[in-house]
């Protein structure tokens, strides 16, 4: 009876031991089904990555040629003013020499305006810190206090961001003076 015992311990062991293995192998499919799926979604994200990576290098290489664009249109339109000064300095008559000079003034100022650049011209007018430099006070009457009295360098906005504030001189009223 001993040996029928030990066959039926040895009995359900197997059966313990075949369940197992049923286990295992099933976790071993759940597993292998796991790792598909991480890299499958690896794969994704790899390419995904490449691909911003390369969308990025596309962006900075549209912006640079952008950039490159732009510059050799602004240059084109400076070379006509480059020309009116050739033209200017080959003139031996002083009224001509003047005159060239004055069409090349405006025609600089008309392809800055093209590109939406603006003179800030603003006396007399109230002094504004976010358009105006002060470069000197002077003693000035009530009315103009605080006021610009004279633009010394015009300042130039586009597209309504100051490019560079015009450099001015301030009236500043000083009571001891109108009362002496």
């Amino acid at each position: 009876m001993d040996t029928n015992n030990n066959e039926e311990i040895e009995f359900v062991e197997e059966e313990g031991i075949s369940d197992a293995e049923k286990k295992i192998k099933k976790i071993k499919k759940e597993l292998e089904v796991c790792r598909k799926e991480k890299d499958e979604y690896l794969s994704g994200w790899q390419r995904a990555k490449a691909d911003y990576i390369n969308s990025k290098k596309d962006e900075d290489r549209l912006k640079e040629h952008l950039v490159k664009f732009a510059e050799e249109n602004i240059i084109k339109d400076i070379l006509g003013v480059v020309d009116g000064f050739e033209m200017a300095r080959s003139s031996d008559k002083a009224g001509e020499w003047t005159e060239g000079i004055n069409n090349i003034y405006k025609e600089f100022i008309k392809v800055l305006s093209s590109y939406g650049v603006e003179e800030i011209n603003d006396t007399p007018k109230e002094f504004d810190p976010a358009v105006h430099e002060a470069i000197e006070q002077i003693e000035a009457n009530k009315e103009d206090d605080n006021r610009v009295i004279q633009v010394l360098q015009k300042g130039y906005k586009m597209r309504g961001k100051i490019l560079r504030p015009a450099k001015v001189r301030v009236g500043i009223y000083n009571n001891k003076v109108e009362n002496n």
